[in-house]
């Protein structure tokens, strides 16, 4: 499998942008989160100020008068909603109701306050409602809205490496294959065929590399031939060079050479047949005078 992936552009290119799809799709599930946490949270307090608005009025009413059972009956209409998950319902001098042990919820962060103002006057304050949203829900929440997101951007992502996958094959992939086959029934020196440029790649890099690849073909056409020609050249000089070269056999006496066949030839006739020398036929002046001795004489008198 990794081989295939490896042996195939577009494979390779595909499995990059899955990869960088994945890291993306997890960052963004991340932040998808996060902001969907945010927005259930704003949205949930906003339902909770709408109710807690609802019921205020009985709440004022029922601190004013200290009556533990009325307050009782507003607390549990809290609490009957999912997304309040603790209520204390106070005022300065004792705690009405409470569903949580903490009995400071103002120094929690995690507790939001709504004052209770007097049922005869609104500038002032009788006591306060501490609720505390139910976080487990808000968070499942915004982990299915976050996967949701995240899903859908996978699923986008996929088909645009689908797509992607499937453009470079056609546009790229498919043709250096073409090329690459036909590249290698080329044979320089000896075949003066030369590679196409793909359909609409005349102008465009892989135009320019079948070029480029057509150029290299031409200079080591042209470095064989030159070879050639040289080795031809080589092989010409050494069929025309004729050295002599060991132990010749000379008779002491008349001085003829005897070949590879035994034969005994005259000297210049043997010299001419193993070499690019030739001979001129004259007489030197001790000869002259052995073999001509007035004329020798003659001369010398002049």
């Amino acid at each position: 499998m990794i081989n295939e992936i490896r042996s195939h552009l577009h494979l390779k290119l595909s499995l990059a942008i899955t990869g960088g799809a994945v890291i993306v799709a997890a960052i963004a599930s991340y932040i998808f989160y996060q902001s969907s946490y945010n927005n259930e949270l704003d949205s949930y307090r906003q339902a909770t100020g709408q109710l807690i608005l609802t019921i205020s009025n009985t709440a004022a009413i029922s601190v004013y008068l200290d009556n533990d059972d009325m307050v009782s009956e507003v607390a549990d209409s809290l609490l009957g909603n999912d997304i309040i998950n603790q209520v204390i319902i106070s005022n300065q001098d004792k705690v009405f109701y409470s569903s949580a042990t903490q009995l400071n919820p103002s120094e929690d962060e995690n507790w939001i306050e709504y004052p209770i103002a007097s049922p005869f006057s609104e500038d002032t304050k009788i006591g306060s409602i501490f609720y505390q949203l139910n976080d487990s829900l808000i968070q499942r929440h915004a982990r299915q809205v976050g996967f949701r997101n995240a899903a859908t951007l996978m699923g986008h992502t996929l088909l645009i490496t689908v797509m992607v996958m499937v453009l470079v094959y056609a546009s790229l992939t498919i043709h250096l294959r073409r090329i690459a086959q036909k590249l290698h029934k080329i044979n320089p020196g000896l075949s003066k065929e030369r590679l196409p440029k793909p359909t609409g790649h005349q102008d465009d890099e892989l135009g320019q590399l079948v070029n480029d690849i057509n150029s290299l073909l031409d200079s080591a056409d042209n470095v064989i031939r030159s070879k050639e020609e040289l080795i031809e050249k080589l092989e010409k000089a050494a069929e025309e060079i004729k050295t002599l070269r060991g132990i010749i056999p000379i008779c002491s006496n008349c001085k003829k050479i005897r070949d590879d066949a035994g034969i005994w030839n005259q000297i210049e006739n043997y010299v001419t047949q193993h070499s690019e020398a030739e001979f001129s036929h004259s007489l030197c002046p001790d000869c002259v005078k052995k073999l001509y001795p007035d004329f020798a004489l003659a001369k010398k008198s002049a």
